[in-house]
């Protein structure tokens, strides 16, 4: 697995003055580390452990939103769209493809 946009994309979360950002990023080391604690055979399974995370970091995204409904963050927002419509995985693969290529 290369360094995708994803993974850029989260380590933008932890910029300082980014109102939650820190909150999000451990959200999705948190969510990976239960994906694995859950799933031992999954331990070579990078793809599988970074939609763990990803499915965290939204999950999280979405209780904070509950109550400062204007702290929205439209590259969250877009993954929640592609989520909700169940077409994120293909997204992300497709996304780590390119990025690999490139």
């Amino acid at each position: 697995m290369c360094a995708s946009i994803f993974v850029r994309g989260f380590f933008e979360l932890k910029k300082p003055g980014l109102r939650d950002g820190q909150t999000l990023f451990n959200a999705m080391v948190f969510a990976q580390t239960a994906f694995l604690l859950q799933n031992p055979d999954k331990q070579n399974d990078a793809q599988a452990q970074y939609y763990a995370g990803v499915e965290g970091v939204l999950r999280v995204y979405e209780t904070l939103l509950k109550t400062r409904p204007k702290d929205r963050q439209p590259y969250l927002d877009g993954l929640i769209r592609r989520r909700d419509a169940g077409t994120l995985e293909k997204f992300m693969d497709e996304r780590e493809a390119e990025s690999c290529r490139n």
